[in-house]
Formats: C-alpha cells, sequence, structure tokens
C-alpha cells in the first residue's frame, strides 16, 4: 500500500513552524530595561527676609523674580516680595514689588507696597537670608 504525501499540508506546517520559531526568538530576545524610580526629593528654595518702612515691619518671602548674574557671587534684580505686614498696630499681608541685590545667600532688597484706601505707596528696605537647594 502505497502512501500519499501532502505535500502542500506539510510545506505549509513547516512554514508556519519557522515563523513561529523566528517570531518565539525576537520576542524573547529582547532587552527589557528597567527604569529605577526616581527618588523624591524635598527642598526649600527662595528667600525670607525683614523689611522695615515708615510706621511700618513686613516680613516676606521671595517671589517671582528677574535675576542678572554680575559675579560669581553677585545677583540683582526686580521681583515680587509676597508679606505679612504690621502698619499703624493694623496687620495684613500685602504683594510688594522691588529691586533687590544678592550676595551668596545674604539678600540686600526694597519693596514697595501700594495701599487702595489712601492712595499711598509704602517703601521699605530689608534685608534677608536666601535658601538654595544644592
Amino acid at each position: 500500500m502505497k502512501s500519499k504525501i501532502n505535500f502542500k499540508g506539510a510545506l505549509l506546517k513547516c512554514v508556519c513552524t519557522i515563523v513561529l520559531l523566528n517570531t518565539m526568538e525576537y520576542a524573547f530576545s529582547q532587552n527589557i530595561e528597567v527604569k529605577q524610580p526616581k527618588k523624591v526629593e524635598l527642598a526649600l528654595e527662595g528667600m525670607a527676609g525683614v523689611s522695615f518702612g515708615d510706621k511700618m515691619v513686613a516680613f516676606n518671602i521671595g517671589g517671582p523674580t528677574l535675576l542678572l548674574n554680575i559675579g560669581k557671587n553677585w545677583r540683582t534684580g526686580l521681583g515680587a516680595f509676597p508679606s505679612f505686614f504690621v502698619r499703624d498696630g493694623k496687620t495684613g499681608a500685602r504683594l510688594g514689588v522691588g529691586g533687590r541685590v544678592e550676595y551668596k545667600k545674604i539678600v540686600l532688597f526694597s519693596s514697595f507696597y501700594h495701599f487702595d484706601r489712601t492712595d499711598t505707596w509704602v517703601g521699605t528696605l530689608g534685608l534677608g537670608y536666601k535658601f538654595h537647594k544644592k
């Protein structure tokens, strides 16, 4: 008895097996890079200071500032100073604007505050300490 070989079926099985093996080889040979999660870092950056003016004391924190580097340790610029103030025995919060000069971590700044009721500007001069992330 002669047996007939189905060449089309055998060829199809052979091709499918080769494709499957190549696909498996490609899938399992990939290098998988495991990224390490970033460590959470907490840091305090900014400036804390106190300024004095006409019957006024303000406790300031440095806000947005545009600075120009003058040298290795010197910077100057203009900025905003969110502040808590005491004026004529009354307290309040205001946003001051003014200039600042920095030397290393010491900040000399002037801030000006507008008071709507009297339509006046009050200027202060202050000294602060700059916190900076390393």
